[in-house]
């Protein structure tokens, strides 16, 4: 019988993740996963909402670095959209 993965041992895998819908909760479940570097992949079926979910994850970073709680090394380089 197969055991059950924790969160904490997924997490541990850097394992690639996909966020249905880029909206609200969509854009800051793939902003932790990024920041945690993880391969992120946002689906949406607007297909302007990723570029909208990227610009928010991007100014939530800047503002994270200005008080001190991510560095520029944080930046999460791995949100993509499928073609």
């Amino acid at each position: 019988m197969r055991s059950f993965q924790g969160i904490s041992q997924i997490a541990d895998q850097r394992a690639p993740i996909g966020v249905l819908g880029a909206g609200l909760m969509g854009h800051g479940i793939a902003q932790v996963f990024a920041l945690a570097g993880h391969q992120v992949t946002v689906l949406d079926a607007n297909p302007a909402a990723f570029d909208a979910a990227r610009s928010k994850v991007a100014r939530n970073l800047e503002l994270m670095i200005e008080y001190g709680l991510a560095n520029s090394d944080h930046a999460p380089t791995s949100l993509t959209r499928p073609h």
